[in-house]
């Protein structure tokens, strides 16, 4: 059976062997430029549609090198990571091929650490 809000109709799906199943519902997780929906949505004859959700999850980001090697004993091949719930900032720590970090530090515009950002450089 469907679920509910949807109607009790399945779609039949191919796979590239040929055989064909049925199913209620079909989700393409495969990305912004997603080759699942973008076949669907091609076929004339099905009734998939796109639903896209606003994006209010705006970020500003800067990153900031740093230098595990000048710090004795500081593991520089892991990534970490940190968040200030006060500032509303995060910050991740990711290894770079020359075995130093860089930072990547995530805020958002309306924080209060967005204006100290924008001063960094």
């Amino acid at each position: 059976p469907a679920a509910d809000g949807v109607e009790d109709e399945a779609e039949e799906e191919c796979d590239p062997d040929g055989r064909t199943e049925a199913f209620d519902l079909v989700v393409g997780a495969d990305g912004v430029r997603s080759a699942v929906r973008e076949s669907l949505s091609a076929d004339e004859s099905t009734s998939t549609r796109t639903v896209r959700y606003a994006d209010k999850n705006e970020r500003r980001y800067k990153t900031l090198p740093l230098h595990p090697s000048a710090v004795p004993g500081t593991a520089a091949d892991l990534n970490w990571g940190c968040r200030n719930g006060t500032l509303d900032l995060g910050m991740d720590a990711l290894p770079t091929k020359e075995g130093e970090m860089v930072a990547v530090l995530l805020v958002k515009p309306s924080s209060p650490a967005y204006g100290a950002m924008e001063g960094l450089s």
